[in-house]
């Protein structure tokens, strides 16, 4: 039994590294949550802007907009696992909360006596409920504590534990954050047979940043606890379009490296994120882990428009030469200012809206940039932000519409040629990707060698 302690002891440094004494329980609890955050080298301190908020800074949950639900799967070597759900709740005027169950599970560990024989295999589980509350203490500084309740097993011995963690997050300004943790405040403790297990004291701190109109992030934390070594992550996202994200990041032990994919479903928001890590440091002993997570996003507060149809055509009479654009809003506070800006493919802005207080009842595109031209015929796609007094923005964005233009079938034209004496007959059938008659010549007439009589 000794022997087959001491092998999992091993196993569990290797699997979630640190420089650790006798206080090195808890490690699930530092492992990452989230395949976004994870892809960026498990930056959360300083970013925590989703459902992964209460594993790395319960603070960050007043940034929380729609509800969220966040599912996460992680395989890793040696036959374990790694499981994160988290449920987040904002309101207007009471903060937001969010109740969370983290485990990590080991199975197939052999038990031998001293002679080597085989006797059984047992497992080992790691368990933790955690309700987390933040609220805002000023416009720019938030609160948040998450009390945890924890569980313990390995074969059949078991025992539960209580802790506390407190995180701080400094925004000054909208594209810039900061936070601060404190994670087992309150430091729980567990006793395996004979043996006190207690959990250390972590604390970490951490910034991000947002540029280019939120479309790339830079994070980076810094983290220490009792008894191990200074941890040190880095990561950057970039969103490609509205649906698409990369990321990368490292820290002391991994490489990692990930994508995430949005999906518009009804009036709701369901993301695909997927995060690779390479554990750099045991130079290929260990395999790589792979961490699948789904984020669904619904109700809640948010700015959203949606086109009364997918294709319309500015130039011709009747009800399909206007986009209407439904609009759904509910903020925390009152509006101060809004802004609707139209795209083309590439991203060039072609028409903008905006204006103080609310935005009107209803909002619509009629196929024209800012000088009152048609656009030419193709996707095109928005950007709508609603911003409050307090300085919190909402952004959403995405297709906007197709143009396209139906005109007669056939048209003759006839065209004189003065300078060659030419006369040639075309049809008009179809448009060419400007938006202009294609003809086609079918008659035409003989050269004349002379110039035309008076």
């Amino acid at each position: 039994m000794m022997k087959s302690k001491f092998l999992l002891f091993a196993f569990l440094l290797i699997l979630f590294p640190v420089k650790a004494n006798a206080s090195t329980g808890g490690s699930f609890l530092r492992f990452g949550a989230g395949a976004r955050t994870i892809g960026m080298g498990r930056c959360g301190v300083g970013l925590s802007d989703d459902a992964s908020a209460p594993y790395y800074n319960p603070a960050g949950l007043t940034q929380a907009k729609p509800q969220e639900l966040l599912f996460m799967h992680s395989a890793l070597f040696v036959g374990s696992s790694f499981d994160y759900f988290s449920y987040l709740l904002p309101t207007a005027k009471s903060g937001s909360f969010a109740l969370s169950l983290v485990q990590a599970r080991t199975g197939g560990i052999e038990n031998r006596d001293e002679t080597g024989t085989l006797l059984d295999e047992f497992g080992e589980i790691e368990t933790a409920g955690i309700l987390s509350y933040s609220i805002n203490l000023i416009d720019f500084l938030s609160l948040g504590i998450n009390y945890k309740i924890l569980h313990h097993s390995i074969s059949h011995w078991s025992s539960i534990g209580q802790a506390a963690d407190v995180g701080f997050l400094f925004f000054p300004e909208r594209s810039f954050s900061a936070g601060f943790s404190i994670n087992n405040l309150l430091k729980p403790s567990f006793t395996l047979m004979s043996e006190t297990e207690q959990y250390p004291t972590g604390f970490k701190a951490g910034v991000s940043c947002k540029i280019f109109d939120n479309n790339l992030i830079f994070a980076g934390d810094i983290g220490w606890q009792e008894s191990s070594k200074v941890q040190l992550n880095g990561g950057l996202e970039y969103k490609v379009n509205g649906l698409l994200s990369v990321r990368l990041g490292a820290d002391n032990n991994y490489f990692s490296y990930g994508t995430g994919f949005s999906f518009p479903i009804s009036r709701h928001n369901l993301r695909i994120d997927y995060a690779f890590q390479e554990h750099h440091q045991s130079k290929g002993i260990l395999s790589p882990n792979h961490n699948f997570s789904l984020t669904f996003n619904f109700g809640g507060f948010r700015a959203k428009l949606y086109p009364d149809k997918k294709v319309f055509s500015p130039i011709t009479d009747g009800e399909n030469n206007i986009l209407w654009l439904n609009k759904e809003i509910r903020t925390k506070d009152e509006i101060e200012k809004w802004q609707l800006l139209v795209k083309n493919r590439w991203g060039e802005i072609l028409r903008h809206y905006e204006g103080w207080g609310e935005p009107p009842q209803r909002l619509y595109w009629d196929g024209r940039d800012d000088s009152g031209s048609l656009v030419h015929y193709g996707d095109y796609h928005y950007k709508f932000t609603i911003t409050e007094k307090n300085g919190r923005t909402y952004n959403s964005s995405g297709k906007l519409a197709t143009i396209k233009t139906e005109g007669p079938q056939e048209r003759f034209i006839i065209e004189e040629k003065w300078e060659s004496l030419e006369e040639d007959i075309y049809i008009e059938d179809d448009f060419d990707s400007e938006g202009k008659k294609q003809t086609t010549p079918t008659e035409k007439s003989d050269k004349e060698n002379k110039k035309p009589s008076d």
